[in-house]
């Protein structure tokens, strides 16, 4: 058959045409390869994000992250882990979001009961310095979480992430310069805390469990759990009931201020009508001391009762008080046992001025109290 000359010159320009093709698909760029096909050009992700391509570290971190999650290998953690840091590094703030929501979930104020991340190695900080990265990316949510994260741990840090996460909630500059002063009083507390547990301060571990209790539950139990051994209120050697009450207060921590002051009600009076301690004799602190103590502290607790007089000029009745006086001579777990004073906000402030009042340490194991108390208005 003959051909034309046309198909001849077509005819042999084809094996040229095939090795060029050939040669120009060798020299596709590998960031061009990732985004084409991120799972099945993972080589040429890894390759792309060497060089400096952030969108490439993110595929591949990805797709490590993909392959995590279905088969488990540490490898792939570690791996995913890498390229979102050098992704996030480079300002893809998807990579730092997708890391901190995933491979470094952790615990924060919208999920304060999860456990710190595990997957990969030095998890923790590693998600504490993504959620640092992302904050200056202007996140503000990953700021505040930055800020939580620090707690405890560097308290310039936490100040700092914490400025910039109320700069970046409030326009308005009163109530920025109260979220700055709220988050500055965090972080010193933490650290006050931080070093107070782990020298054996007495309340230094109350003080760290209560700082971070709002984002990261599992830190604030083991705080918590350390003070309650400190304090020997362990039940049978366990800390949950004791851990549990600490827990209770600091979540509801914000109690009523004791307004107006006693001299706008002279006439109020708070009595203790009877007290009990078991064991009904202990040697120390003496029944007498105990006694002194809770006289002392009545006069506190009428700035309690002269501030519900101003809600209710005609309000009086009767309110006892059980604690335990743990092995620092302190109240630990003060609750109403029996209640004919109507107004809750007067007995939330009498059950918080009770927690400064301040015993002899017990000599053995602790003291269980209960003092009743008469509210009640003398003629002038």
């Amino acid at each position: 058959m003959l051909q034309s000359p046309t198909m001849r010159i077509l005819r042999s320009l084809l094996p040229l045409a095939v090795a060029t093709a050939w040669w120009l698909s060798g020299c596709t760029p590998p960031e061009q390869k990732c985004s084409q096909d991120r799972v099945g050009n993972l080589e040429a992700c890894q390759s792309a994000c060497e060089k400096g391509d952030m969108p490439s570290c993110f595929a591949a971190a990805h797709t490590f992250d993909e392959r995590f999650e279905h088969g488990a290998a540490g490898s792939d953690a570690e791996q995913a882990a890498k390229f979102y840091e050098k992704a996030c590094e480079g300002g893809e703030l998807e990579a730092c979001d997708n890391a901190v929501r995933g491979l470094l979930l952790g615990p924060s104020r919208e999920r304060p009961e999860l456990p710190a991340p595990h997957s990969v190695e030095n998890a923790p900080e590693r998600r504490r310095n993504i959620l640092a990265k992302a904050c200056s990316l202007d996140d503000r949510r990953r700021c505040m979480e930055a800020s939580d994260a620090y707690l405890g741990e560097e308290r310039e840090k936490s100040e700092q992430l914490g400025r910039k996460a109320c700069s970046l909630e409030f326009a308005d500059r009163v109530k920025r310069e109260a979220c700055e002063d709220e988050r500055r009083s965090l972080a010193k507390r933490a650290e006050q805390g931080a070093k107070g547990c782990e020298s054996g301060s007495p309340g230094g571990c109350l003080t760290l469990g209560n700082a971070v209790i709002l984002s990261d539950r599992a830190r604030a139990h083991e705080a918590y759990a350390k003070e309650c051994k400190r304090r020997r209120l362990l039940d049978d050697g366990k800390p949950d009931r004791c851990v549990q009450v600490y827990e209770q207060a600091a979540i509801a921590r914000k109690l009523p201020m004791a307004q107006p002051s006693i001299s706008d009600r002279p006439n109020a009076r708070v009595m203790l009508r009877s007290l009990t301690t078991q064991p009904s004799k202990p040697e120390k602190p003496s029944p007498e001391h105990i006694r002194e103590v809770i006289d002392r502290g009545t006069e506190s607790l009428r700035a309690c009762y002269a501030a519900a007089l101003s809600r209710n000029a005609k309000l009086t009745g009767t309110l006892t008080l059980a604690f335990t006086i743990d092995g620092l001579g302190e109240p630990w777990n003060i609750r109403e046992q029996e209640l004919k004073l109507v107004d809750l906000a007067a007995v939330e402030c009498v059950k918080k001025a009770a927690t400064t009042w301040r015993f002899d340490e017990p000599n053995r194991g602790t003291i269980e109290v209960e003092a009743a108390f008469a509210f009640r208005l003398e003629a002038p």
